[in-house]
C-alpha cells in the first residue's frame, strides 16, 4: 500500500496528537480495507457504515470511512 504525501502527513499528525497510549496503539495497528459497491450508491453506503459504527460502538476499531471521488466530465458536441 502506498500513501500520498497528504495521507502520510495526516497519519503522522494523528500519531503526534494522540494523547492516549491506547489511541496511539490503535492508530499504529490500523489497516486499510476497500469495499466494492454499486455505482451511484457510495454516499448511501458511507452513511450506513457510519451509522453502524456508532450503533455497534466500534469507533475504536473503524477510524475513518472515505469515498474516492473522480471528477465527472461532460462532453458536448460542437456544431
Amino acid at each position: 500500500m502506498t500513501f500520498t504525501s497528504d495521507e502520510s502527513q495526516e497519519l503522522t499528525q494523528r500519531l503526534d496528537s494522540a494523547d492516549d497510549s491506547e489511541e496511539t496503539v490503535a492508530l499504529e495497528k490500523a489497516r486499510w480495507y476497500a469495499v466494492q459497491v454499486a455505482s451511484g450508491c457510495e454516499k448511501r453506503v458511507k452513511a450506513n457504515l457510519e451509522q453502524r459504527i456508532q450503533t455497534l460502538d466500534v469507533t475504536n476499531r473503524i477510524l475513518d470511512v472515505q469515498i474516492p471521488e473522480t471528477p465527472i466530465l461532460k462532453h458536448q458536441k460542437r456544431r
